[in-house]
């Protein structure tokens, strides 16, 4: 449980600080200017549905993880369940 943790936090900061840390040294209005000019003011819906795909894919992944906790739960207190005996009553 304690390295599922470790694990999620781990991938969140590294996955979270990366894209700050290059945000960070770019300058956002020159980036967002030359895009616009280069796409145009109306482009650039494939983006807008990339994002709006991320979306239900991270409530998704966020889900699964969710959902396995429980079970690396009771993993980690009792062993694999191959190893438990059954009751022979």
């Amino acid at each position: 449980m304690a390295f599922t943790l470790l694990a999620l936090m781990l991938s969140v900061l590294v996955s979270g600080l990366a894209p700050a840390r290059h945000v960070v040294k770019l300058d956002v209005f020159q980036v967002l200017k030359a895009e616009q000019v280069a796409t145009g003011a109306t482009g650039g819906w494939q983006k807008k549905l990339l994002v709006v795909g991320q979306v239900p894919v991270s409530v998704a992944l966020f889900s699964t993880a969710n959902s396995s906790l429980p079970a690396c739960a009771m993993h980690w207190q009792y062993g694999p369940a191959w190893t438990r005996r059954k009751n022979s009553s």
